[in-house]
C-alpha cells in the first residue's frame, strides 16, 4: 500500500505501476477518467491531463481542465471543452487498450456524469466504427463544411485577451468595441470573448490552439500572442487578428503568414504627447509614467512620455522632472532595464495603487497610466489625493476620471485599435483580407489624444502647442524614441 495520501490521479498512476510490475506488463492501455469537479484542481490537472505519462498510461479528465475555476460555469465554454474531450477519447479509441479505468464516487451526480461520460466514449466509438471522423473526410468535403459553417452560421469570432479581460476600459476594450461595431452592422455575426488568466506567453499561445477549430476568425490582444505563427499556418481556413505584435513561427523568428493580419502602433507618438502635455500642465514639475509589463508597445508608451518631456523642456520652455522609482524599473524582451514605473503586470489594480501613490509621494502631479486593469488601482490613487491628474491611455478614459464632482483626467492619448480591427472584419466579409505585417501611427490616423470640449481639462494654449507637435510627428520631423528604433528619450532634450 501506498504510505501516504497520494490523490486520485498519483495513485491510480501508483496503482497502475504496481500492478504493471507484478504482471509484467499485461496492462496494454490504461485510462482513468476523473470526473469530480469539487477536487478538479487547474494546477494538479495540468501535471497528467490530455498529455501520456509513460507509453501505456494515459490520463482524461472532464472537459473543464486547463480552465479557470469558474469557467466550467459557462455553457458555452462547457460545451467546446466538452468536444475537445470527446474527440480526445475518439483518438484513444483508435489505438489499441485493455483496461478503461474509472472511479465512481458516492455522490449520486458524480455517478450521473461518470455515466454521461461512457455515453460519450460510446458514441465516439460508433462514429469510428460508421467511418464519421473529420479525419477521413476528403479535403474537398472538410473545405466545403468549413464554407457552409460560415455560411449558415454568420461570423464565428473569438478575441482572446489578457487577464485583465476586455472590460478593462483600456487596451483589450477598444479591440472589443471594434467587434461589437462591426457585429452592429452584420448582426448574423457572433464574438466569444476568451480571457487567459495568466498573461504567460505559452499559455497565451495554448488558449488559441485550443480554440482555433471553432471560430472563423480570431483576434489576439497583445504581444503575448506573437507565437501563434506556426497556429495560423496549421489552420489556413482560419483569419487571425493579432494586435501589438507581428507573428513569429515555432523557433520565435517574425513571419507574415497569409491568413494573419498584424497591427502594430507607433506607440511612441501616443506617449510622446501625453509626455508634452504633462509637461505643460505640471504645477510640481514633477510627473511620470506607470506601465504594466516591459512588452514592446509598453516601453514604447515610456520612451514616447519621456521624449515628450525632454522635447517641451527644450523646446517649449517647460521644465519638468521625470520621476522613476528604481524598485520599480522594468526588464524588456532583451534583458535590458528600461526604467520606468512597472507594475509587472496588466491585472493588478492594488500594486497599481501602491506603485501610484510612491510616485504622488515623490510629489508628481501628472501621472501617464499605461498599465491595463492595473491602471485602475492609480486612478483611485490618484482620485484619493489632492490636486493630482492622470493622462488615460489607448482609449478616451474620461469616465473613468470621474471623483465625486470633478475628474482626476487630464486628457487621454489614443491608439486607434477599434477602427482598424472593424476594418479587417469588414475584409473577411468582403473577401478582401490578407495576411501583413501592419506598422499604424499618426499618418494614418492611428495615434492622437483627446482634445474634445468636455473631455479632457487641457489649457486652450497646451493644446495648440499639441496640434503643431502632432504636425511634426506625423510629417516625421520630430521622431520619438521606441524600445527597438535606436533612438533613446534623452535624445529628444539635445
Amino acid at each position: 500500500d501506498p504510505k501516504e495520501n497520494l490523490g486520485y490521479f498519483n495513485g491510480f498512476i501508483f496503482g497502475l505501476k504496481k500492478y504493471k510490475q507484478d504482471h509484467n506488463n499485461i496492462i496494454e492501455w490504461a485510462i482513468l477518467c476523473n470526473t469530480d469537479i469539487k477536487f478538479c484542481r487547474k494546477s494538479f490537472f495540468n501535471k497528467f491531463v490530455y498529455n501520456q505519462y509513460d507509453e501505456n498510461i494515459w490520463c482524461v479528465g472532464p472537459s473543464i481542465l486547463r480552465m479557470s475555476d469558474k469557467t466550467y460555469q459557462n455553457p458555452e465554454s462547457y460545451k467546446r471543452r466538452t468536444k475537445e474531450h470527446i474527440l480526445r477519447l475518439i483518438w484513444i479509441f483508435k489505438h489499441k487498450f485493455i483496461a478503461l479505468s474509472y472511479m465512481f464516487l458516492s455522490n449520486s451526480k458524480m455517478k450521473k456524469r461518470v455515466i454521461g461520460l461512457l455515453l460519450c466514449g460510446v458514441m465516439a466509438f460508433s462514429m469510428l466504427a460508421t467511418g464519421c471522423s473529420s479525419n477521413n473526410a476528403p479535403e474537398e468535403e472538410q473545405q466545403q463544411n468549413d464554407t457552409n459553417a460560415e455560411s449558415e452560421g454568420g461570423l464565428k469570432i473569438a478575441i482572446v485577451s489578457s487577464p485583465s479581460g476586455v472590460d478593462d476600459g483600456s487596451f483589450n476594450q477598444n479591440n472589443y468595441e471594434g467587434i461589437l461595431r462591426f457585429i452592429e452592422n452584420h448582426p448574423d455575426a457572433s464574438v466569444t470573448p476568451v480571457k487567459e488568466e495568466s498573461g504567460d506567453t505559452a499559455a497565451a499561445v495554448q488558449a488559441v490552439a485550443d480554440i482555433v477549430a471553432d471560430y472563423n476568425v480570431i483576434v489576439c490582444c497583445g504581444f503575448q500572442f506573437a507565437g501563434i505563427g506556426s497556429i495560423a499556418q496549421d489552420n489556413p481556413n482560419v483569419d487571425f487578428i493579432l494586435v501589438d505584435s507581428n507573428p513569429t513561427d515555432a523557433e520565435g523568428n517574425e513571419i507574415e503568414a497569409a491568413n494573419v493580419y498584424a497591427m502594430t502602433f507607433a506607440e511612441q507618438e501616443s506617449g510622446f504627447y501625453a509626455g508634452v502635455a504633462a509637461a505643460l500642465e505640471t504645477k510640481t514639475n514633477k510627473v511620470a509614467v506607470v506601465n504594466g509589463i516591459a512588452y514592446p508597445s509598453n516601453v514604447n508608451y515610456q520612451y514616447g512620455f519621456e521624449s515628450g518631456v525632454n522635447y517641451a523642456n527644450k523646446n517649449l520652455s517647460t521644465s519638468a522632472e521625470i520621476v522613476e522609482i528604481a524598485s520599480y524599473a522594468g526588464t524588456d524582451m532583451t534583458g535590458a532595464n528600461v526604467g520606468g514605473n512597472y507594475v509587472g503586470t496588466f491585472a493588478d489594480e492594488a500594486t497599481g495603487k501602491v506603485v501610484g501613490n510612491a510616485l504622488i509621494n515623490e510629489g508628481c502631479d501628472i501621472l501617464f497610466v499605461a498599465a491595463g486593469g492595473s491602471g485602475n488601482g492609480v486612478f483611485t490613487a490618484a482620485k484619493e489625493a489632492t490636486d493630482v491628474k492622470v493622462i488615460g491611455c489607448d482609449v478616451d478614459q474620461y469616465d473613468d476620471g470621474t471623483n465625486g464632482n470633478s475628474n482626476i483626467v487630464l486628457t487621454s492619448v489614443l491608439k486607434v485599435m477599434d477602427k482598424n480591427v472593424e476594418k479587417q472584419l469588414n475584409a473577411v466579409i468582403d473577401g478582401t483580407f490578407g495576411g501583413k505585417n501592419d506598422l499604424l501611427g499618426a499618418d494614418t490616423d492611428s495615434t492622437g489624444y483627446v482634445k474634445e470640449e468636455g473631455r479632457q481639462q487641457l489649457s486652450a494654449e497646451t493644446i495648440t502647442k499639441l496640434d503643431e507637435v502632432y504636425e511634426l510627428v506625423k510629417s516625421g520631423t520630430v521622431v520619438p524614441a521606441s524600445n527597438f528604433n535606436g533612438i533613446l528619450p534623452e535624445d529628444l532634450g539635445k
